[in-house]
């Protein structure tokens, strides 16, 4: 806040600074971080999505592997983006599933194992 709106906020009340304090400040969601992608970089949002899929929901880790690509970002913000995206741990979406619905996805995936060689990665692999 510049020195100005400061001086205008000392005469109001705690609810009228609130009520002032509404809009968004920065609606370009533009930063003193250049290098930092933006929420919508399709190449980011591809990333998310590839990494949440083979079950990397760590944000340090997705941190890093964005560093190899070329793409700067805290791990604060890696959490920001997997927010807007919808995407959970495997933990977190397991729990939103009820137990006999686990049950059900397992068997129907154990029924068209005829040879009966699917361990529990091919089994998970194949429910996702």
């Amino acid at each position: 806040m510049e020195g100005s709106d400061c001086a205008q906020l000392d005469g109001l009340l705690d609810e009228e600074v609130n009520e002032k304090n509404l809009h968004n400040c920065n609606p370009e969601g533009k930063n003193q971080y250049n290098e930092c992608s933006r929420g919508s970089d399709e190449k980011v949002n591809t990333l998310l999505i590839k990494y949440n899929k083979l079950g990397i929901t760590n944000k340090d880790k997705i941190k890093t592997l964005l560093k190899t690509e070329g793409i700067i970002m805290s791990a604060t913000t890696v959490k920001c983006h997997r927010k807007e995206l919808g995407l959970k741990a495997a933990s977190t979406q397991t729990k939103a599933i009820p137990e006999s619905k686990h049950q059900q996805l397992i068997m129907d995936e154990l029924t068209g194992d005829h040879t009966q060689c699917q361990g529990p990665g091919t089994v998970k692999e194949a429910i996702q």
